[in-house]
């Protein structure tokens, strides 16, 4: 069970690097918006998502 959710848990990491970081930072790029900008947008989206709950 252990070793079940380990992968579990590591599959939902990566998925989530990937919906967080890489696709809005590929997203941006087309715009010319750098990664720490997009860092800074998706980390204030997030923190304005968790605030408001």
């Amino acid at each position: 069970m252990s070793v079940l959710l380990s992968c579990v848990l590591l599959v939902a990491t990566i998925l989530m690097f990937r919906l967080l970081v890489v696709w809005p930072a590929t997203f941006l790029s087309w715009l010319h918006i750098p990664l720490w900008l997009t860092l800074g947008i998706v980390g204030g989206i997030l923190a304005w998502c968790i605030a408001d709950d």
